[in-house]
């Protein structure tokens, strides 16, 4: 297939509603896929490349200088992200096949940063608040990240690999500092700070 034949098929099969509140990408069939959103008033930018087969782009962006960046390769991964508020960023990397990353962000000055390789993997990520960063790293089959963060100046750092992990995090106070490693299979980690 020509660069032209690829770009047209691109053309056809990505839905971008530019410019808005609310916008979607799904990519369909053998493509690649580049598209820019960004520019308005309000400094939104949301940024999707995806290559591989149906894998889908959610994204709501309500807030001010919010930033969302997406890269997908493989097949069946999805990705939702909502932003409200200021000066948040979220970075979602997929590569492989069924990855589930959710995103919600609200309040100021909040960061994510989300890979995920192998198969199966989800993340569920509310970081409501200010200043909270999330780091999330996860390589393997079928592992599970799920994050709270309200108040202020969390920090949560997660790297999974291996299959079947699962961590949950929830920093409900200010200052918090959470860091979870898990290498190998079956293992679960709890953490709660400021409850």
């Amino acid at each position: 297939m020509t660069f032209t034949q690829k770009l047209n098929k691109t053309i056809f099969a990505i839905a971008l509603i530019a410019l808005c509140d609310f916008c979607i990408a799904d990519s369909m069939g053998d493509l690649s896929a580049k598209s820019d959103l960004a520019g308005d008033e309000y400094n939104r930018v949301a940024e999707v490349e995806q290559y591989g087969e149906d894998n889908e782009v959610y994204i709501s962006q309500t807030g001010d200088n919010v930033e969302a960046h997406v890269y997908q390769d493989g097949e069946d991964n999805e990705v939702s992200i909502s932003q409200e508020g200021k000066n948040n960023r979220a970075d979602v990397y997929q590569d492989g096949e069924d990855h589930v990353a959710h995103l919600s962000q609200s309040g100021e000055n909040h960061i994510a940063d989300v890979a995920q390789y192998g198969e199966d993997n989800l993340l569920e990520l509310t970081q409501s608040g200010n200043s909270n960063t999330a780091t999330i790293s996860q390589d393997g089959t079928n592992n599970h990240a799920s994050i709270e963060q309200t108040g202020a100046n969390n920090i949560a750092d997660v790297d999974q690999q291996g299959r079947n992990n699962k961590v949950e995090i929830n920093q409900l106070g200010d200052n918090g500092n959470a860091g979870v490693k898990q290498y190998g299979n079956n293992m679960k980690a709890y953490i709660d700070q400021g409850i």
